[in-house]
């Protein structure tokens, strides 16, 4: 099922884990056209890829201010 949000959400997910789209299709072992597909709303990104960004995002480390 095709959700609007889903675009929206995907690309913010994946600019805030840092990935481009090479690095995001090689992350989830799927074409850069499928990533662009994605970003572009053309098709809704797994559910289980918004959870996987999700979880990336969490990992990433924290830059402390001093």
């Amino acid at each position: 099922m095709h959700n609007p949000n889903n675009k929206i959400e995907y690309y913010q997910l994946q600019l805030e884990a840092g990935l481009s789209n090479s690095k995001a299709a090689t992350f989830f072992k799927v074409s850069i056209a499928t990533v662009k597909r994605w970003r572009n709303g053309k098709s809704s990104a797994p559910h289980a890829v918004i959870i996987g960004l999700k979880s990336l995002i969490q990992r990433k480390p924290v830059d402390k201010v001093m």
